[in-house]
């Protein structure tokens, strides 16, 4: 869902360098050269290929709304969860994380904190133990 966005992004803001000359093709194909080639710092469209571009962007500017996110709604479906004081918002970025574990941006992550994978998914197994996975 964020790749889409972030490809929805930079074309609706016309695309930059290459992007802006090619919107006849697919929104694939423009999502494909996204990736490869947009820097995440500039938006700028590089020469060489940048495979984990959006990763980094999201890394840098949305684990922490996407963590909030997964807050909100925790607690929206699982009130009793605001006065669990083994939950705080480290479960929550760890499993905002979770979902870029085995990308550079994530190595990157564990090598600043000094968190572990593991560490990470003992945080996350303390969140679901206190969520209901009932959908009924």
């Amino acid at each position: 869902m964020t790749h889409a966005y972030l490809a929805q992004l930079i074309i609706s803001m016309g695309g930059t360098g290459n992007l802006k000359n090619n919107l006849d093709k697919s929104f694939q194909d423009l999502f494909e050269d996204y990736a490869k080639y947009i820097d995440p710092d500039t938006g700028k469209y590089k020469s060489t290929a940048n495979s984990p571009a959006q990763h980094d962007y999201m890394a840098e500017h949305l684990i922490n709304d996407i963590a909030l996110g997964i807050k909100d709604f925790v607690e929206t479906n699982t009130p009793a969860i605001k006065n669990d004081n083994s939950v705080s918002m480290d479960n929550y970025t760890a499993l905002a994380w979770s979902t870029l574990w085995g990308t550079d941006a994530f190595a990157q992550f564990l090598q600043k904190t000094g968190e572990t994978e593991d560490t990470q998914k003992s945080k996350i197994t303390l969140l679901n133990s206190r969520t209901s996975n009932d959908c009924n």
